[in-house]
């Protein structure tokens, strides 16, 4: 929808994301609204920084990292291509990522997102005269 806009934005996404599972209101909500629990999410951004402009800046995949990041303690969450085989390795051999594992996983997500954020601010900054900055007290 909206040539790509939107995509991921979506309550039976998110909500199979954040449910906390150790909720019985939270599952049950998940449940009424047949909702499906996301045990992984696999997110790679937009490549801004390799392309900056707007239409490259990513909402939905910065989104559902930090929903899934946010929900650790039940959901994988890989941001980063060279973190795949210990994941899979680790499912295949366990059956399921360790809580350590997830916890280090969703930490490279908020350094990630905050990277990936910080590349846009200073993308706007050079988009926007240094006067007006100035006047907004941003610089």
């Amino acid at each position: 929808m909206m040539d790509g806009r939107l995509k991921t934005l979506h309550p039976n996404i998110f909500g199979g994301i954040l449910a906390d599972r150790t909720k019985p209101a939270h599952m049950q909500a998940i449940a009424d609204r047949n909702i499906g629990e996301i045990d992984i999410v696999v997110v790679n951004l937009y490549a801004f920084e390799k392309k900056p402009g707007i239409e490259n800046i990513d909402i939905g995949g910065p989104s559902l990292l930090r929903a899934a990041a946010k929900n650790f303690r039940s959901v994988t969450v890989i941001v980063e291509p060279a973190d795949y085989d210990a994941v899979i390795k680790e499912i295949s051999t366990k059956g399921e990522t360790s809580l350590d594992h997830r916890k280090l996983l969703a930490t490279k997500v908020f350094w990630h997102t905050t990277s990936y954020d910080h590349a846009i601010c200073e993308w706007m900054r050079d988009q926007t005269t240094e006067s007006l900055l100035i006047e907004q007290g941003v610089y």
